[in-house]
């Protein structure tokens, strides 16, 4: 566990960075500290590293206050890993993952196994292992960093702003892998970041702070979400806060219905016959592998012919949700996009599965809203 206990930082005669924060980073989960520009969010992170040492208060790690260890000695027992990956450029991967565990005695042949073992847990070829930062790509660059702020096999890990200067598809996909590796791995993280998404996204737990270096409020996403402390964090927040909410409930909750549908070769005739069976306008054409292609609204089609459709009367779905891994605002947002009102979910290979309305995903909004 990391304390923090009434720390305080200035510097010189210049306002706090930090004032008075008390909190603790459970054992096992990742704390997120977000807040605007200027608020201490890095200062905090940094000060449990001693790269900044506190005016005032204390910081322990393990019941340990940090200012009894050897600085060099704590940085090597603690994970970091900062933007843009902060890697060795005149080194190879294999020795940039290697670098911690021969600072601390291991033989050359044993930190190049480990750095081989974590370069596979972060998802990077064999190949990679060879080739230097700069023929990289960044995201690739910060896998190597998290790999190498894993190769002492530290109790904790800090990451600050580690995803921020990524792309947002690139950046969607280390926050997934990163969960998916901290499953694996149990460390105790601090993360900081600006982006309340990726707080919300990555936390067990969110730190909020204020300008001035205040903190604001600290809890679960759905606390912080749910029941702003003060006006700030509703602010900071924004108006799209019950949006945020909705992400962290599975769309697994969700009841699944048939929409109708048509296969591949349906023409206007399969459309308005399946339209008059289900009572409704839209109808989901499907491809040979029961895989969404589109809607057709049968109220704008001309005649009864057995020919095919036209492919501008295909309307496009918007996107699917996968029930079993999304969430509910993941659903939203496909009802939301959908032609027909109407979010169709799919199974991880594309597959229909069933739709579900507006009014389906009312009731569960409202049925969480009840238990809030």
């Amino acid at each position: 566990m990391i304390t923090f206990d009434h720390v305080s930082k200035r510097y010189g005669h210049e306002a706090l960075a930090v004032e008075d924060l008390s909190l603790s980073c459970a054992d096992g989960e990742i704390t997120v500290i977000v807040g605007p520009s200027g608020c201490g969010k890095t200062t905090s992170l940094r000060m449990i590293n001693r790269l900044v040492e506190p005016t005032s208060g204390v910081i322990s790690v393990d019941g340990k206050d940090v200012r009894a260890s050897d600085p060099a000695l704590l940085r090597r027992s603690i994970g970091y890993v900062i933007q843009q990956g902060g890697l060795f450029p005149h080194r190879t991967v294999m020795d940039n993952i290697a670098t911690v565990p021969r600072l601390l005695g291991a033989s050359r042949a044993k930190a190049r196994e480990r750095a081989a073992a974590l370069l596979a847990l972060v998802g990077l070829p064999e190949q990679m292992a060879a080739r230097y930062p700069h023929q990289l790509s960044g995201g690739q660059q910060q896998r190597v960093g998290v790999a190498r702020a894993l190769a002492g096999d530290p109790p904790v890990l800090l990451m600050d702003e580690a995803f921020s200067a990524l792309d947002p598809v690139v950046r969607a996909d280390l926050q997934k892998d990163l969960l998916q590796l901290q499953s694996q791995v149990r460390k105790t993280i601090v993360f900081v970041t600006h982006d309340i998404d990726e707080a919300v996204k990555i936390g067990d737990r969110i730190a909020v702070m204020q300008t001035g270096g205040k903190l604001s409020q600290f809890g679960t996403p759905e606390q912080v979400l749910a029941h702003p402390a003060n006006g700030f964090v509703a602010n900071f927040l924004g108006f799209d806060r019950g949006i945020r909410w909705l992400s962290l409930f599975p769309a697994k909750s969700l009841v699944l219905r048939d929409p109708p549908t048509v296969g591949p070769a349906g023409g206007p005739a399969d459309v308005k016959a399946a339209s008059s069976a289900a009572g409704t306008n839209w109808v989901l054409m499907l491809d040979p592998k029961r895989r969404p292609v589109g809607w057709v609204d049968a109220s704008t089609l001309d005649g009864d012919g057995d020919g095919a459709l036209d492919p501008a009367q295909v309307r496009p779905i918007g996107h699917t949700f996968a029930p079993a891994t999304e969430s509910l605002r993941a659903a939203l947002d496909a009802m939301v996009l959908s032609p027909s009102g109407l979010a169709v979910a799919a199974d991880n290979d594309g597959s229909l599965l069933g739709a579900v309305s507006e009014d389906d995903i009312d009731s569960a909004i409202r049925d969480l809203a009840g238990r809030s």
